[in-house]
């Protein structure tokens, strides 16, 4: 029970974090427990970092009534907010959504970091499955923001994304996609390109890049390099590509092809997603790491590979 918090007194409390792990327990006592939370988090004036992380078994929790009555928390700079996809939520609460957007847009021109996703991964499934876990846009679409510099966001459209980065592209600075957002068929990806070309994303100024994509390609890869021209560093977690020579050969003529070029020395940090034992080795570090020296220069590649064969 959270009816201790009700005598705290913590108005310097710069930092909050809380993982609601309510399993079965009623609905009613659940509402009890969150206005207790309610009134502590508004006694903490000076908060400035949020996060809200709820678990897979919190079936009854309303998470919009928190929100809802939270109001306006004045210094408010960072908000994290990890919660199931929305099929698991009572369907009791269909409209969960709504005061949170409604408390996102009241701190718009405070917010500097943001970090929205669903805690059941979703990193490689197909559209059709990627609905429910595409949560976090719907959260942001047509909020303008007047000094975010840090967006971490799970599976959002594509389209949705260009447009979000384009209507932030002068204060944005860090860039995290905790799920494949990228369109994989080559006409697509090259008609995005000309599109793009046309009217350019403005992402001179996004300095960290991390992406987790289903498939590194030569391709997608200068795809990145072109319209992230800035980024110092960049991190790319991954779970196949093409045979590593085939893949330095195709790199290193697409890189001459598009004039990628730049004066910044940039870091580079490949992550090999291991699963049911399939890992393309060092060897593709290697080679990546030979074609952009040769095409750009002042990179420096680090490699890692993470095992996610339970998955």
């Amino acid at each position: 029970m959270l009816d201790t918090l009700d005598a705290l007194q913590l108005p310097g409390l710069a930092s909050f974090s809380f993982t609601f792990h309510t399993g079965f327990i009623e609905a009613h006592i659940i509402e009890l427990n969150l206005r207790h939370l309610i009134i502590f988090l508004r006694k903490t004036v000076g908060l400035k970092e949020l996060a809200i992380r709820v678990d897979e078994t919190s079936c009854n929790l309303n998470l919009g009534f928190l929100f809802m009555h939270l109001g306006t928390l004045e210094y408010l700079e960072k908000l994290s907010l990890m919660m199931p996809p929305l099929d698991r939520f009572d369907a009791s609460h269909p409209d969960i959504l709504f005061p949170i957007i409604s408390f996102i847009r009241g701190h718009r021109d405070k917010l500097l970091d943001i970090t929205l996703k669903s805690n059941a991964m979703f990193v490689f499934g197909t559209p059709t499955d990627s609905e429910v876990h595409c949560w976090p846009w719907r959260l942001l679409d047509a909020i303008n923001f007047e000094s975010l510099v840090r967006l971490d966001v799970g599976a959002v459209p594509f389209n949705w994304l260009v447009e979000f980065l384009r209507s932030h592209r002068r204060t944005l600075h860090h860039l995290t996609l905790s799920a494949d957002v990228f369109p994989f068929l080559p006409d697509r990806l090259l008609s995005l390109d000309r599109e793009l070309s046309d009217s350019p994303l403005g992402l001179s100024r996004i300095r960290e890049v991390s992406l987790t994509l289903r498939s590194l390609t030569p391709r997608l890869l200068v795809y990145i390099l072109k319209h992230f021209p800035a980024a110092q560093h960049l991190a790319i977690s991954y779970l196949t590509t093409p045979p590593p020579s085939t893949f330095y050969e195709q790199l290193r003529k697409m890189l001459i092809e598009e004039g990628v070029a730049t004066s910044l020395e940039r870091t580079f940090e490949f992550t090999t997603v291991r699963i049911r034992g399939i890992v393309e080795g060092p060897e593709l570090l290697q080679f990546i790491y030979q074609a952009l020296q040769e095409t750009i220069g002042g990179i420096v590649c680090q490699g890692d590979f993470v095992d996610d064969e339970d998955e």
